[in-house]
């Protein structure tokens, strides 16, 4: 992949494995019992945004900041496109 971001979703792993297929993203934690999940997602940085964008819990970014930067103007485009 051209990037892989390093991300923690608020899930324990095994919801996280039920959620994203293991062709999308690779499971770091190996704790069953914590409360969180990193995961490493591989693509180019405008689909690893838009995939994190449409999960169901909120996904903080730890790297690399381009993933964050996408995030941030994909968020901005939908306000923009749909307010009002």
């Amino acid at each position: 992949y051209e990037m892989s971001a390093l991300v923690r979703l608020p899930m324990k792993p095994a919801e996280t494995a039920r959620e994203i297929s293991p062709s999308v993203a690779v499971i770091e934690t190996t704790d069953p019992d914590a409360t969180s999940t990193l995961v490493r997602i591989g693509g180019d940085v405008d689909w690893i945004a838009r995939f994190l964008a449409g999960l169901p819990v909120p996904a903080e970014v730890l790297d690399p900041p381009e993933v964050r930067a996408e995030l941030r103007r994909l968020a901005r485009r939908l306000l923009r496109d749909h307010a009002g």
